[in-house]
């Protein structure tokens, strides 16, 4: 059995016979996309295999077709060797002032030139990109590939900080202009990273830059699709399903609910999965199907400081399908014309769900991973302090452990009380509902909502050691018909039988009503 390259991004580690990694083999793909460009651009989240795209391609053009016997471009590529200047731009995202960031851009551009034996001015005083220009005149016509990496990274930190932004997208625009005055040594250029900005970075200074990102041929170029998990992965999926208990099929199904679900395609005609959570999972199978999606030092830091100034997700629009048009989420030509969506699109938190025709698609979260790392990254948000979250969780859970009624009131009522009444009115059923959800999800409970049952949908229900909970909200206007609201929502329950399929211990139902004119949860009952 082939080893899994977990953490692995480096093309010719993988490709060692000695350390007997699988490498998904895209390669055709790649040949095509050479073969069709001379220039392309690729916006994909993190983690999701950028960074190995462009180790393959400094690969296949620095060092030839040997390193790639017995893979399928081998068949058809005929090209020769060049220099490959291979930049990551993420190496200089870790800096605050302008000072420090033009010094680490500058010793980074001249220790890849180095890398590839081009020559550079020993003028320190010289501005950077002078240097990096100064360098490149010397290089004949067709002879360089330049592969930048993470291009956006500098940028994507300060997304909250407009100053610092406009600071750091200026040097980096103006590499990208003095770069294209330089175009005819160029041979192959290409640019990856996860947000898109256009007319102030990338273009027009590479107005012949080919945007790959949503083209249908390439919706599989980064991610596993289906029949590659299948076909890569066989022993390691075997192996997980009899660890899991599973058949085959259940499993595969199981991780398509969980790590499935992302198109980069305006068509959504392609499906892949997370490499990374494909990856962690089928490593320890045996732990159950953990999530891996939220990282609070990296993108969901990113997505949570850019909401933070830009306008949080009201609670009643969390976990609802979005209709949007393509050209609002492909980029912004201004940072202060960014909008939350594009970010979520860009970032991995939402994807093409659907084409709904006219250059329209639904939006939605690809899976269950990514749905909860979003309540738990709402959660951070709307109840930032530590100690706060962490005292009303223990005292909402212990109230559920008590069975106690007025506790479990009274614990729901210090949840909404921390959350600023400006910002989140709660004026719906469908906003409480999804208000509770997030802070169970921020929590570490793997709430569901409107769970399906032969008779209906709950509205919440989650698993504790020994019991099983469900919620049925009820929303009023006035405090005085919170009781039939309440009787109500008893009976739903009952005649319902919500919580039947649930496969736990005691079954604890609540019924509880929230009143918008006190703002409180006023009425609750156990059925």
């Amino acid at each position: 059995m082939r080893n899994l390259p977990l953490g692995i991004s480096d093309f010719s580690t993988i490709r060692n016979p000695a350390r007997n990694y699988i490498y998904v083999d895209k390669t055709a793909q790649i040949a095509e996309m050479v073969r069709m460009f001379p220039a392309v651009f690729i916006a994909r989240p993190r983690r999701f295999g950028k960074s190995l795209l462009s180790s393959t391609l400094r690969d296949l053009f620095g060092k030839g077709i040997e390193c790639f016997e017995g893979l399928d471009i081998a068949k058809t590529w005929t090209d020769t060797t060049y220099k490959v200047v291979s930049l990551d731009f993420s190496a200089v995202r870790d800096v605050e002032t302008l000072e420090d960031f033009l010094l680490a851009f500058d010793l980074h551009l001249q220790g890849r030139l180095r890398a590839a034996g081009i020559e550079t001015s020993p003028d320190v005083s010289r501005f950077p990109l002078e240097r990096w220009e100064t360098a490149l005149l010397t290089l004949p016509n067709s002879s360089l590939v330049l592969l930048i990496d993470e291009y956006d990274a500098p940028l994507t930190e300060c997304l909250h900080l407009p100053k610092r932004f406009e600071q750091y997208r200026r040097v980096i625009a103006s590499f990208f202009a003095r770069t294209k005055s330089l175009s005819g040594a160029l041979r192959f250029l290409c640019v990856t990273g996860v947000m898109k900005f256009k007319q102030n970075v990338l273009t027009p200074s590479f107005n012949a830059l080919t945007d790959l990102s949503m083209m249908p041929q390439y919706g599989s170029l980064l991610g596993f699709t289906e029949d590659e998990l299948r076909a890569y992965f066989s022993p390691w999926l075997e192996r997980a399903s009899d660890l899991c208990g599973m058949s085959h099929d259940q499993l595969i199904s199981r991780m398509r609910r969980e790590y499935g679900g992302f198109s980069f395609d305006e068509r959504a005609s392609t499906h892949v999965f997370a490499p990374w959570s494909i990856l962690r999972f089928l490593t320890y199978p045996q732990n159950g199907f953990q999530h891996y999606w939220f990282d609070p030092c990296g993108t969901t830091a990113i997505v949570r400081n850019f909401l933070k100034v830009r306008g949080l997700l009201d609670p009643a629009h969390y976990d609802e399908p979005v209709e949007e048009d393509l050209a609002a989420i492909s980029g912004a030509d201004h940072i202060l014309e960014l909008q939350p969506t594009s970010v979520l699109v860009h970032t991995g938190y939402l994807t093409i769900k659907k084409a709904t025709g006219d250059g329209a698609v639904m939006l939605g979260y690809p899976n269950e991973e990514v749905r909860e790392a979003m309540g738990q990254l709402l959660c951070t948000s709307f109840w930032p302090a530590v100690n706060a979250r962490t005292t009303l969780s223990n005292a909402f859970f212990e109230a559920i452990d008590s069975k106690d009624s007025h506790q479990v009131m009274l614990a729901l009522n210090a949840i909404v009380h921390q959350l600023d009444y400006k910002d989140f009115s709660l004026t719906s059923e469908c906003a409480v509902r999804q208000l509770i959800h997030i802070f169970c999800l921020g929590a570490g409970v793997n709430a569901k909502i409107e769970l399906h049952s032969p008779r209906g949908r709950s509205d919440l229900e989650f698993s504790r050691k020994k019991f099983d909970v469900v919620f049925e909200f009820k929303h009023v206007k006035k405090a005085a018909q919170a009781p039939d609201a309440l009787a109500q929502a008893l009976e739903q329950i009952q005649t319902r039988n919500y919580g039947a399929q649930l496969p736990g211990h005691e079954l604890l139902r609540f019924g509880i009503v929230f009143a918008e004119d006190e703002r409180k949860f006023c009425e609750i009952g156990q059925a």
